[in-house]
């Protein structure tokens, strides 16, 4: 019982911490970029993301989606969930967003390719219980290896979704705001432009290679990307 109580905190710990820490600090976003930014999901959900969509789902707890600005210097956007969710199941969930992506003038195509990717995570959080999914996203936020397995899939299915061009324009918008160490750590953690064009390239030539890394594990580089897709080929 000590053990499950200190997951469950460790986990609420690891993921509603940035946002606690850096929530509502110095620059606020403006009332228009929360428009902008609410006009965005709500298109991203209606076209993709159905799960959410209040209008289809069926559930009897709907989706409830906020937006709070972040001040943290690791991140230009984040989603999360409230603790009455984590707690009570409550279907409240939030995106955070540094106001540094407006005053960098920051792309339609680009903005729609992070939200869709944080919109995933939305799904993740939504779709499943605070004991199957949650605490073990929050474990995996926790341990290098399988952050980087957890969030390079998430691009890869923000790339099923359709959003690969919006992707590429966020990382090259993103890159050059970055310190050499930031840089090193992004293109660790999530995929490059180069792997996100190169996967988009073959999903619909091989979807079962797409699967087997949605299921198990998703190369962590460019190198180990075309050496799966050359052996894959070679087996057919």
């Amino acid at each position: 019982m000590k053990l499950i109580l200190k997951t469950i905190l460790v986990t609420a710990i690891c993921l509603t911490l940035p946002t606690l820490l850096f929530a509502g600090k110095e620059k606020e976003l403006t009332i228009e970029q929360v428009e902008k930014i609410r006009g965005m999901t709500v298109s991203i959900i209606k076209n993709t993301h159905h799960s959410l969509d209040n209008s289809i789902n069926g559930r009897k707890r709907k989706f409830k989606l906020n937006f709070h600005s972040i001040k943290n210097p690791q991140y230009f956007l984040e989603s999360n969930f409230t603790i009455g969710r984590f707690l009570f199941g409550s279907p409240n969930y939030k995106i955070g967003v540094n106001p540094i992506i407006f005053d960098h003038h920051i792309s339609d195509l680009a903005l729609e390719g992070i939200l869709a990717h944080e919109l995933v995570h939305s799904e993740d959080y939504y779709n499943g219980s605070t004991l199957r999914t949650i605490i073990p996203i929050g474990y995996k936020v926790s341990r290098k290896k399988k952050r980087i397995q957890y969030e390079r899939k998430t691009d890869l299915k923000t790339i099923i979704y359709g959003y690969a061009k919006g992707l590429m324009a966020y990382k090259n918008f993103q890159y050059p705001l970055l310190s050499p160490k930031q840089l090193k750590k992004k293109k660790e953690e999530y995929l490059t432009p180069d792997e996100v064009e190169l996967v988009d390239r073959i999903k619909k030539k091989h979807p079962l290679l797409i699967q087997k890394w949605l299921k198990g594990k998703i190369p962590v580089d460019l190198r180990q990307f075309r050496t799966e897709i050359k052996d894959y080929e070679d087996k057919l």
